[in-house]
Formats: structure tokens, C-alpha cells, sequence
């Protein structure tokens, strides 16, 4: 969710206060004072906003609240035996089976055969007549074993059990627990898998719940409760992962004492390739924070995913490990769109038709921190990301916009480093300023405290996003 949002602000994290030079002349001649800079009463308008806006998040958004929340799941996985999980999975498939039943296509009523034939074509592209000689399709109503099963983690041990809906559950050696619980709104809807077997393969349609509750708590008593809505745009009403027909919409809600802490996000994956991703943060009902990104994916070859230059992400810090993650799981992606709103107030976009190159941009300007590599070295990668990023900043409401670019600085504090910085110009100005050219200390202050905590939540997603992945390993394929 925020790792998009922090495509437009990466720029910025290396960076600390700094001016544009500016040069003259010197010769014989008396000096000529540089034209006073212009600052337009958009600018004025848009600077006062956002140090109200930056103080308001820095003072209201509890990021520890939310990092807590994340160490939480973070903790519970960890704590889950791979080798234990492995084999309670494994014994659940052969349940799930144990529900199988092959349907012949003759048996079915017009309308159910023409849904499962419809399945089959926007699927996998059978034709009707294909469809037909297959003869038969299996379906796995797995509600049952998904739906009232309980695996406890204890003591090195796992067992299972019946319960209100799936859970995986850890008790401690002092004896306390920790719990994540699935469990279906409408139990008859269930999971309903739609399976074929076509040339030694086995595609996969797949009907899910309407809705799904789900509820996290821990050792120490913190709760976190929510819903899972995942829905298809297929006429067939089966999720059609192949075309990308689904959208997927999450909820959560941290129960901290005296605040709601929610956090939304819907994500939509369309057949042309195209998605659609919305997330916001609200706190007691009042949205402090909301980014909306369209795009389309943009297929990048197997061997660039596979090169020094793309991995090399994975040693620049978390957000750059999670990014890279994000690229695969996407092969890449294009930014047609991106709008985030801070504090209801303040207003950005943004478009990147080249991803991947933007986040190598940054991370190799990162990585020249401290070798004095030049102002050359370094504007190429800024001119990099100028050539595939573009955005915009403005007031919420009101015509003030500002146009952004990223310019190569000098870093006052080390004459010799080099940094790439966002600058911005607004209507009537002459040339654009740095952002923080006129920041003011404590502004500065605040905006320094926010990207810290930022790249603390980076490093928290990241490690949940790892664990995960490690506990996934152990599952072996049931094929």
C-alpha cells in the first residue's frame, strides 16, 4: 500500500536540507546581485498547508500503533513450525478431497452448464466444443474443512481441531495465546474450487466467499479485526486468475486504547492487464491519509529480473527489498495514475511509465553515498528518473498546483556528495525551487520524523513479507 506512495517521495529520503547553487560571474567588473527569486502566492499558499499538514500527521498518525500491529503478525507467524505446518496442511488437503465430486457435464441443467462453460472459456479459452470433450468437471466444496477447522501450535507439536472457522492458533511457553481466524460470513457460500484436468495440467477456477471476518490478537491483548471481500468481474462468477478478473477489497481495525486505527485497501486486477489499487488510513473515523494508483503491468523479461542490477535492490534497505518483491510478483508495472491526499488537504500525482528504472535510479544514487562520485554521476540517474517519473503537488479544492522535477544538489554538509532532490515551481515562477529550500526548522524537523517512521513500517512489512514467504516454503505441493 504505502510502497507505491513512496515511489514519489523516495526521492527525498536521501536527501537532507540543502540550497541550489547559484553562480555569477567574477571578473574586473563590480559584481551584479542575482535576480531576487520569485515566489508565487500559490506556493505561499501550498507551503503554509503543508507544514500544518505535516505537523497534524507527525502529532496524529501513531505509527508505532501501526508497527506494533505488524510486529504482532510478524511475531505469530515466526513462531509457527514450518515442519508442523507442513504436515497439518498436508493432512487438510486430504480432507479437502475426501469432499471431491466428478459432476459429467450430460447431468447438469442448461443454466449451470452454460456458467461452467463459460468458466471454461474465459479461463483457459476452450471453445464449447472443447469443453464438451471433457466430459466431465470435479468440484471441491471445501467449506467444511476450511470452514470449522482449528490447527494449535504448542510445545513443538501442532494438532487439529473443530472450530468457528479457520484458525491457526499459538500458545507460548508461559502458556498465552496468539490467533489468526478466518471465518465465512455466509458459511453456505464456503469455497467452492472449480477444477479440470487438460493436457497433464490442472487449471483452476475458483469460487470464494462473499465476505470473510478476520481477527488477529496476541499475548499482550491487542486485537485486530477486519474483513476480506474477494470478488470477481467474470460473467461466471468464478475468479478467473489467468484474465485477472478479480477485485479484493481489506479491512482492519487496530483496538488500541482510546482509537480506532483502520486501515482500508481495495485491489483490482483486470483482464487487460490493468490494476487498480486503493488504500487509505483513518483514525476514529477521520481519514488522515488515502492513495488511489491505476496502472497496467508491463512485462519485463525473465533474465532483467534476474540481473545484478535489478537484484541489487534487495541490499538497499526495506522499502527497496519489499519493491522489488512487489516487481516480481507483477513483472513489472506502469503508473498511469497516482493521486495521494495527506491530511484531506494536500494533494499529489503522479505517473511512471518505467518502474523498475526508477527504483534502480534511486537505489544506485544510494549506493554512491559517501564515494564523492560528482555532480555527472549523479544527475545521470536524476535525468533517469525525470525521463520516467512525473508528478505534480496542489491544494485540495483549489486551483494552486505546482509542477515537480528532480534536480542533482550539492549537500551543504559534505560540499563533495552530491543527492538527487524534488523541486517545485508553481504559477509566475521563473525557475523551481527545492523542496526544502524554504522549509522551515521545524518543518524540517517533523518531515525528518515522518520518513524515519516510514522506513521503521518499511522494515516491518518486509519482515512479515519474508516470514511468510520462509512458513510457505514448508507447504509442498500436493501434486
Amino acid at each position: 500500500m504505502r510502497k507505491i506512495f513512496s515511489w514519489m517521495f523516495a526521492a527525498i529520503l536521501f536527501c537532507g536540507a540543502g540550497l541550489l547553487s547559484s553562480c555569477s560571474d567574477s571578473d574586473d567588473n563590480p559584481v551584479i546581485p542575482d535576480k531576487p527569486v520569485v515566489v508565487s502566492a500559490d506556493r505561499q499558499a501550498f507551503e503554509a498547508e503543508f507544514s500544518d499538514a505535516l505537523a497534524e500527521t507527525v502529532r496524529q498518525v501513531r505509527f508505532d500503533a501501526i508497527g506494533q500491529t505488524l510486529l504482532t503478525l510478524n511475531t505469530f507467524f515466526s513462531s509457527i513450525d514450518g515442519e508442523q505446518l507442513n504436515s497439518q496442511v498436508s493432512a487438510l488437503f486430504f480432507q479437502i478431497l475426501g469432499s471431491m465430486e466428478v459432476v459429467p457435464l450430460n447431468t447438469l441443467d442448461e443454466a449451470t452448464l452454460q456458467q461452467v462453460l463459460l468458466c471454461l472459456d474465459e479461463s483457459f479459452g476452450l471453445t464449447p466444443a472443447e469443453a464438451a470433450e471433457l466430459g466431465v468437471f470435479l468440484t471441491i466444496d471445501a467449506s467444511k474443512a476450511l470452514g470449522n477447522c482449528k490447527f494449535t501450535f504448542q510445545d513443538g507439536k501442532a494438532t487439529q481441531s473443530i472450530s468457528e472457522g479457520f484458525t491457526l492458533e499459538y500458545i507460548d511457553a508461559m502458556g498465552r495465546e496468539s490467533a489468526v481466524t478466518l471465518q465465512f460470513k455466509d458459511k453456505a457460500d464456503g469455497v467452492r474450487l472449480f477444477v479440470t484436468r487438460l493436457d497433464k495440467t490442472v487449471p483452476v477456477c475458483v469460487r470464494l466467499p462473499k465476505l470473510i471476518d478476520i481477527s488477529v490478537t496476541d499475548a499482550t491483548g491487542l486485537t485486530v479485526n477486519g474483513t476480506i471481500d474477494l470478488t470477481t468481474t467474470a460473467a461466471s462468477n468464478y475468479m478467473a486468475f489467468r484474465n485477472g478478473q478479480w477485485l479484493g477489497h481489506l479491512s482492519l481495525t487496530a483496538d488500541f486504547p482510546d482509537r480506532d486505527e483502520t486501515v482500508k485497501a481495495t485491489i483490482a486486477h483486470a483482464a487487460d492487464g490493468g490494476y487498480d489499487i486503493a488504500t487509505s488510513l483513518d483514525f476514529n473515523g477521520v481519514e488522515k491519509f488515502n492513495l488511489a494508483v491505476k496502472g497496467k503491468t508491463n512485462i519485463y523479461p525473465a533474465a532483467y529480473f534476474n540481473s545484478d542490477e535489478l537484484k541489487s535492490l534487495r541490499q538497499c534497505g526495506p522499502f527497496y527489498a519489499a519493491a522489488f518483491e512487489v516487481l516480481k510478483a507483477v513483472h513489472g508495472s506502469t503508473v498511469e495514475s497516482l493521486e495521494a491526499t495527506l491530511a484531506n488537504r494536500l494533494v499529489a500525482t503522479a505517473t511512471a511509465d518505467d518502474v523498475a528504472s526508477c527504483l534502480v535510479a534511486l537505489a544506485k544514487v544510494r549506493q554512491l553515498r559517501g564515494t564523492m562520485p560528482g555532480f555527472a554521476a549523479v544527475d545521470a540517474y536524476t535525468q533517469q528518473l525525470n525521463d520516467h517519473l512525473h508528478f505534480t503537488v496542489g491544494l485540495k479544492g483549489s486551483d494552486v498546483k505546482g509542477k515537480g522535477s528532480l534536480v542533482t544538489i550539492q549537500h551543504d554538509a559534505e560540499p563533495q556528495e552530491y543527492l538527487p532532490t524534488m523541486a517545485l515551481q508553481f504559477a509566475g515562477e521563473e525557475r523551481p525551487l527545492t523542496f526544502f529550500e524554504r522549509m522551515s526548522e521545524a518543518d524540517m524537523a517533523n518531515y525528518e520524523l515522518m520518513v524515519q517512521n516510514i522506513e521503521l513500517l518499511s522494515k516491518a512489512v518486509n519482515m512479515l513479507v519474508q516470514t511468510i514467504q520462509e512458513k510457505a516454503r514448508y507447504i509442498e505441493n500436493p501434486f
